[in-house]
């Protein structure tokens, strides 16, 4: 079975309301102290768009929804701030599925080599290729970050148990260095999609927290190496000092972004300006 050796955030309910709530489902069976709560019940409506906007983590499931339409079989995705694992499990189960769609012939896009360097992460084998119809399938590639050892090691542990069970797992790096700092083999206009969830890590020491210097140097490496078609997801938690000042410079940078090239859409309930709120940017060239 494959080894995660190298890419998380809380779940929800774990921080008060104007914290910065690490959010996302776990794909794997966690312990029942650490399982999502059911899903927010919803009047007069059977679920989808409406009960997502109206859920507590609903700016998270909209996120979920442009990984699974961005990302493809052999792609690249970066968890750009892994914390306890919950995104970055996400992720990897995306990228599974569409190598195993593309196997079984059922992708919409034609097999194709990886687009970086197939080479060993260290350490870890070199990813194994699968065949689909007589073409090389990678099985896509997840880098996962984070610059506290403990979210690191939470989210080692939670891709152990996902990969263990992938049918098609992509190789997997977690990297302990700061946010700002991308591999420098991740070429431009290689990687599909990249993930940020702001903030503290939950359950951590809550004077750890990304900041807007260090997010805004990220972004700026993220927008290089954003492949056409690609998208950026970021959730934002002006729910402290810090996330404010920091959720204040991440819009304000992003909204100077090219309009030829980017297009910004930011999902973000207008009666509470402290709740958190999520930015997706999408290179259209």
């Amino acid at each position: 079975p494959p080894s995660a050796e190298s890419l998380a955030r809380e779940p929800p309910g774990s921080q008060p309301a104007s914290a910065p709530a690490r959010t996302a489902a776990q794909p794997a069976t966690p312990p029942a102290s650490s399982r999502k709560p059911p899903p927010a019940k919803t009047s007069g409506g059977s679920g989808g768009v409406i009960a997502s906007l109206l859920a507590a983590d609903g700016c998270l499931t909209l996120a979920r929804g442009v990984w699974a339409e961005v990302l493809r079989a052999g792609d690249t995705a970066i968890d750009a701030t892994c914390g306890n694992g919950f995104d970055t499990a996400d992720l990897a189960v995306l990228l599974a599925l569409r190598c195993a769609e593309a196997q079984a012939g059922g992708s919409p896009d034609p097999p194709r080599q990886a687009p970086w360097p197939v080479q060993a992460p260290s350490p870890g084998p070199a990813p194994v290729l699968a065949q689909a119809g007589g073409l090389t399938v990678s099985p896509g590639r997840l880098v996962a970050i984070d610059v506290l050892p403990a979210a690191c090691a939470a989210t080692r542990e939670r891709l152990l148990d996902v990969l263990r069970v992938a049918p098609a797992p992509p190789s997997v790096e977690v990297l302990c260095r700061d946010h700002r700092e991308f591999p420098d083999c991740l070429l431009p206009d290689s990687v599909r999609l990249i993930v940020y969830n702001l903030g503290y890590l939950p359950g951590g020491d809550h004077t750890r927290t990304t900041t807007a210097e260090g997010t805004l140097a990220s972004l700026r490496a993220a927008v290089r190496i954003l492949a056409v078609g690609g998208a950026l997801t970021v959730m934002s938690y002006p729910g402290h000092l810090e996330g404010r000042r920091e959720a204040v410079a991440v819009s304000e940078h992003l909204a100077a972004l090219d309009k030829r090239c980017f297009r910004v859409i930011v999902c973000r309930p207008s009666q509470n300006e402290l709740e958190k709120y999520l930015t997706v940017v999408v290179r259209k060239r």
